[in-house]
């Protein structure tokens, strides 16, 4: 028995990316990772990708993702984008791959680093404890609107619940 890792070189996360738009990087980030800017056909190829990536997910593996964010999208040096971060994944319906689960919540019981980032998570998963792959296509609009809005989702909620509501609540979505 073996364990083997196949592994490329990576540029950043594409959270590392954005936060170079706010200076609120580390030190330890690349020069380069810092100054980077995007171009508009590197967005399209880009968000090609993801989509590509959660149709494969959705269809063929039967699997919602739960956290899509900009930390879960690897950016390697050849400017692929790559969904990674599965640690919150969860197996669709077996009977209806397109119906809802039942999935945790975002609580201040557990560390931010124990659940998916709640700028990103779907009104559904607090008000039903639902998911389905519909979920993670609500979590890729926050991102593509965090893309032309300096990084920052719609529904920034600083770790907070009544936050969150409220953000919900101000972008009309219910």
């Amino acid at each position: 028995d073996s364990l083997a890792f196949a592994t490329e070189p990576v540029f950043g996360s594409l959270a590392n990316v954005l936060g170079c738009l706010e200076d609120r990087l580390p030190q330890t980030v690349a020069q380069e990772t810092r100054e980077y800017e995007f171009l508009d056909i590197e967005y399209k190829y880009g968000l090609l990708q993801l989509t590509e990536a959660l149709l494969f997910l959705h269809y063929n593996a039967k699997l919602i993702h739960r956290n899509v964010c900009p930390s879960s999208v690897i950016i390697n040096r050849k400017g692929t984008w790559k969904l990674a971060g599965f640690e919150f994944s969860e197996k669709c319906n077996e009977t209806d791959p397109m119906s809802p689960i039942g999935c945790q919540g975002f609580t201040s019981k557990l560390p931010k680093m124990g659940q998916p980032d709640l700028d990103y998570t779907p009104p559904e998963v607090h008000a039903t404890s639902s998911c389905s792959p519909q979920s993670d296509m609500f979590s890729l609009g926050l991102l593509i609107t965090a893309l032309f809005n300096q990084g920052h989702s719609l529904l920034e909620s600083q770790l907070s619940i009544s936050i969150y509501t409220q953000r919900i609540e101000e972008v009309g979505i219910s």
